[in-house]
């Protein structure tokens, strides 16, 4: 998981690879399929309008807990997804 930051949006990039031993290296090449994983980014005092899969625009229900965290659930990963988070 890394983090980029745009004007007004943060944006979460999740990756789930298997890496392979291929003599003294490790490749990664195989996708993991996962699914419903919950994750929290801490708010930083900013106001999350909306959080979306992208590139398809997929809202995605969000919960802002008492202690500064923003929880979402991601449905679906096949290897890579990228998660926005729309802030005012």
């Amino acid at each position: 998981m890394f983090i980029t930051e745009q004007p007004e949006r943060r944006i979460v990039h999740l990756l789930s690879y298997l890496p392979e031993l291929r003599g003294n290296t490790q490749i990664v090449e195989e996708p993991l399929k996962l699914s419903n994983v919950k994750f929290s980014l801490r708010q930083d005092e900013r106001k999350i309008t909306k959080i979306y899969l992208a590139p398809r625009k997929q809202d995605l229900p969000f919960t802002v807990t008492d202690d500064g965290y923003i929880e979402v659930t991601v449905p679906k990963i096949d290897g890579y997804a990228m998660i926005v988070f729309e802030e005012v």
